[in-house]
């Protein structure tokens, strides 16, 4: 419901904007002038986007953010720790620096110990689901 409160709101600001303009034109400005406040309503509505995908991304639960990426899991494993990764950085992880779970490095850890965190998947999955625009992955992490 906020979203669409949101997106009413910027196209409104859009079509104010855009109205401007075209009193611009009804009353003898050139068309020129008309076209460069067109071009520039139509940066500040990606300007207002791109603020409002901004916003969104402090409601990103830290949680669901995998520590070796800082990117949202999309494969939640847990290692016998009980740390949370996404499966392929602390595969690669594993493969590279060595069998020690990055979190707590006393601990040993193997591919074949780390368990699908099933429970934080399924929340992960709604998650995104309610926030399509967390799929963009430039704006988090």
């Amino acid at each position: 419901k906020e979203q669409i409160a949101i997106d009413r709101a910027d196209e409104a600001l859009r079509e104010d904007l855009l109205r401007v303009a075209e009193d611009m034109d009804d009353q003898g400005g050139d068309g020129a002038r008309g076209e460069l406040l067109e071009a520039r309503t139509c940066a500040i509505t990606r300007l207002l986007s791109k603020a409002r995908v901004q916003r969104s991304t402090a409601d990103v639960p830290k949680g669901i953010l995998c520590p070796l990426s800082h990117r949202i899991m999309l494969d939640p494993v847990s290692t016998p720790s009980g740390s949370t990764y996404d499966r392929d950085f602390i595969e690669t992880h594993i493969k590279t620096k060595g069998p020690t779970d990055p979190i707590n490095p006393s601990e040993k850890v193997s591919l074949e110990k780390l368990v699908p965190n099933l429970s934080l998947k399924h929340y992960i999955d709604d998650f995104l689901e309610a926030n399509p625009w967390a799929f963009d992955e430039d704006t988090y992490g």
